[in-house]
């Protein structure tokens, strides 16, 4: 959003409604924050269930609590972090931006290769609990 260049407005022109939405930058911000809030909340939403099906039923209350506690720990080090690269640069937004979007790489390359594992691991679940369930049923049987 830093370099989307954004015209200097005043008082009265910024209470323009008009004169606002007649400027093209305002779509592509518009377009701009679509496409970021579409791509986030994507995650946020296939997260969870993705995290339940890869891990065993014994496993998988330790794992969303330590997800649930990471997120949280995320969501309180990012303004922190970006405040301090802030401060580092001189308030230049754009190398602090340029930074800390290099901290989401690991994640995007991350998440990728656990795309790759995704089927794999689901199938290993699966075969362990279908493998309990063997057992279970010949107990009851007995």
């Amino acid at each position: 959003m830093f370099f989307v260049p954004l015209p200097f407005l005043t008082p009265e022109e910024g209470a323009n409604i008009v004169l606002f939405f007649s400027l093209p930058l305002t779509y592509v911000m518009g377009i701009l924050i679509l496409s970021s809030d579409a791509i986030s909340s994507l995650y946020m939403v296939n997260q969870p269930p993705i995290l339940q099906e890869i891990n065993l039923p014994e496993a998988q209350g330790q794992i969303v609590s330590w997800n649930q506690f990471l997120e949280n720990i995320g969501y309180g080090m990012g303004p922190l972090i970006a405040g301090i690269f802030i401060s580092i640069f001189g308030q230049n937004y754009k190398i602090s931006a340029v930074i800390i979007t290099i901290f989401v790489i690991p994640g995007i390359i991350l998440w990728t290769l656990s795309c790759n594992w995704y089927t794999q691991d689901k199938e290993r679940i699966r075969t362990i609990l279908s493998e309990r369930a063997t057992i279970l049923k010949s107990r009851n049987k007995n």
